[in-house]
């Protein structure tokens, strides 16, 4: 096309041009007369009468000959000017045909790149949307899980304040029962009555501080499969007889350090109601271990802090009926049941237990398939078999032998059931209201007490305070530290204190008596 326009245009300016077409019509004319006049002196020419020649004849011929030669040349011309004119106007607009293709082309390739720029901010956009909405479920996932932690710390903090103070209640109830059955002559069956239903408040309140937990803990490495293994006869005795145990304990997983007794409770807890979801119908409940990570994401995840890496598994599974969403976010609060009339602390005790452990606890149940548990724990760091205080299992005589007590509690209750019990046997007591009265009078006769009996928490100075500052004055008179909390929280705390001992309330007058010859013979 270009090639066609460029000849067309050299064509033009040859042909076109007005001075050269007047030189050509000349010319045109020029040959047609030189054309005309020779063939006019070729032909014969007639005879003149007379005899002569008439010349003046040729002249017409040519004249005009030479008039319509130049005339066919001009119309030729003319022609050939209009139609290069005609072939120079198809150019030019061929050329703006050419040139506004161009342009629609130019424009055709933006727009193509404005809609793959388009596309691409689409795609962008909608990564960005989905960005979004993953990090606004992740949030409201974990605003979800901080208002369960919230709450279950606020439970756990009003349940161990509760048995805190039940135990101080306790304590007195106990401690004057013991009295009054070993001062009289016989045993009266109400005082064992009354002792009985005391301690089982006190279970009621070491499941509380289980659920706070602040239960009692006596860590060693154990083996969780070992541990199933050897409470098989329990479970079974435990659970329906249509309901069908199935195990699948895995060989050589690493132990756990752990407190026996509470993972055992918490193990047959989860295996109890695996059995109670099956009803009255026939049903299997799998208990099976293994080595797994902690998988926030399948299922309910309850823990404060999901432990790291590899942690050995303890899954409970049912083919019961399972849970609706409302039951699964319910089945961790205290009294909670759908059956009947809450029995206790259940499953909320449990999650004290993984608490205290530093595990996880995830469930995954919806209704018509089951519910699973899996209990995560972080395999154990040390071989050592336990870190309680040896003088707490130590072997105690029935007597001590006399001596001034210095009993420092802020219950007035518990100072004077304390005190009789402690009289009773021998002592000497001297009481003291608060830890700053104890250090006052501790200090002003370190030599007179043989011993000194503290609450752990007082108001003012707490019972490890005041303890630091009487071994700042005797760094070796026994002690003994009362608490209603679980007895490795206390032993963590007085740790390095010398010859202590640790009181669990509610204590009986044996109980108090033992641990003071234990600590005096230390």
């Amino acid at each position: 096309m270009n090639r066609l326009l460029k000849l067309l245009r050299m064509a033009e300016r040859r042909w076109c041009k007005p001075a050269r077409l007047r030189i050509k019509v000349i010319l045109g004319a020029a040959v047609g007369w030189t054309v005309t006049a020779s063939a006019a002196v070729d032909s014969p020419l007639p005879a003149r009468a007379g005899g002569g020649m008439d010349l003046g004849f040729p002249l017409l011929p040519i004249a005009i000959l030479g008039g319509f030669g130049a005339l066919g040349v001009g119309v030729v011309l003319w022609w050939q000017r209009r139609i290069f004119r005609q072939l120079a106007e198809q150019a030019r607009r061929l050329r703006v045909q050419e040139e506004q293709l161009q342009r629609e082309v130019a424009a055709r390739r933006q727009v193509e790149a404005a809609l793959r720029d388009s596309q691409a901010l689409v795609k962008r956009s909608n990564h960005l949307l989905e960005q979004t909405y993953a990090a606004a479920q992740e949030r409201e996932n974990l605003q979800a899980k901080m208002l369960e932690s919230q709450k279950l710390e606020s439970l756990g903090v009003l349940a161990g304040g509760i048995a805190h103070d039940f135990n101080n209640l306790l304590t007195v109830i106990l401690a004057n029962a013991s009295f009054v059955r070993d001062t009289t002559e016989g045993n009266d069956a109400r005082l064992e009555q009354i002792e009985a239903a005391a301690r089982r408040a006190a279970d009621l309140c070491r499941q509380m501080l289980a659920y706070a937990g602040k239960g009692r803990l006596v860590v060693e490495p154990v083996d969780p499969g070992a541990l199933i293994h050897d409470t098989m006869p329990l479970i079974q005795a435990s659970v329906s007889k249509k309901a069908r145990l199935h195990l699948e304990l895995a060989d050589r997983l690493p132990l756990v350090d752990a407190d026996p007794s509470q993972l055992r409770q918490l193990v047959l807890s989860l295996v109890t109601n695996a059995a109670e979801a099956l009803g009255d119908g026939a049903g299997e409940v799998r208990i099976s271990t293994r080595l797994a990570r902690p998988d926030p994401a399948a299922g309910v995840c309850h823990a404060f802090d999901v432990p790291a890496g590899d942690c050995v598994c303890i899954e409970v599974a049912d083919t019961g009926h399972g849970m609706t969403p409302a039951t699964l976010g319910r089945i961790f609060e205290p009294f909670f049941t759908t059956k009947f009339t809450g029995r206790g602390l259940g499953l909320a005790a449990g999650l004290g237990i993984v608490r205290t452990h530093h595990g996880a606890l995830t469930v995954d149940s919806s209704p018509g398939r089951g519910s699973t548990f899996r209990l995560h724990l972080p395999a154990s760091r040390t071989a050592a078999p336990s870190y309680a205080l040896s003088v707490m299992n130590a072997a105690a005589p029935d007597r001590a032998g006399p001596g001034t007590v210095l009993i420092a509690d802020d219950e007035p209750g518990v100072l004077e059931a304390t005190s009789a019990l402690l009289r009773h046997r021998g002592f000497e007591t001297v009481l003291a209201i608060d830890g700053n009265d104890a250090v006052r009078q501790f200090t002003a006769e370190p030599r007179r007490f043989a011993a000194v009996l503290l609450d752990l928490t007082m108001p003012g100075l707490g019972g490890v305070e005041a303890l630091h500052a009487i071994r700042l004055v005797n760094d070796s008179v026994p002690a003994l530290v009362m608490s209603g909390f679980g007895e490795q929280e206390v032993v963590d705390r007085v740790r390095g204190l010398g010859r202590v001992a640790i009181l669990r309330k509610p204590f009986t007058q044996e109980m108090l008596v033992s641990r003071m010859a234990e600590v005096a013979a230390a």
